[in-house]
């Protein structure tokens, strides 16, 4: 089995319903299931049970949906806000550009146990540290 994430679930997730994005949108599902599939453990795609076929489905949807938004977001002057007098009308999404609405992470979460362990760690954030204490220096 494979995932299946449609043009029509992602535009579902975002409140979309025009047709000014499908393209938009096939070309993320196009570029980015592949890529969510090959992250996950094989057993996990091919499990037949509807409860993790929708779940890897609604993970998969949610992380291209975000992955929209988040491009959406970075186009010039899509999330300006206006302010006249006192009125000031801003979006309301986050200030992650990276993720604006939160569903990249939220797919991201939902995908999380069925990882391959190789790709799991793709997902760690970098931390720098030391091994302890500086030594002093001794007078």
């Amino acid at each position: 089995m494979s995932l299946t994430v449609t043009r029509a679930a992602v535009k579902a997730k975002l409140g979309l319903d025009t047709p000014a994005h499908d393209a938009a949108i096939d070309g993320l599902i196009a570029d980015w299931v592949p890529v969510i599939e090959f992250a996950l453990e094989p057993s996990a795609v091919n499990d037949p049970t509807v409860g993790m076929t929708k779940t890897l489905d609604l993970g998969a949807t949610e992380v291209v949906a975000g992955e929209f938004m988040a491009q959406l977001a970075r186009t010039f002057g899509y999330f300006d806000s206006v302010k006249v007098g006192d009125f000031e009308l801003r979006p309301f999404f986050r200030p992650n550009i990276l993720d604006p609405t939160g569903l990249k992470e939220q797919g991201r979460r939902r995908l999380r146990p069925f990882l391959r362990t190789e790709a799991a760690h793709s997902f760690a954030t970098l931390v720098w540290g030391t091994d302890g204490k500086a030594p002093e220096d001794d007078p």
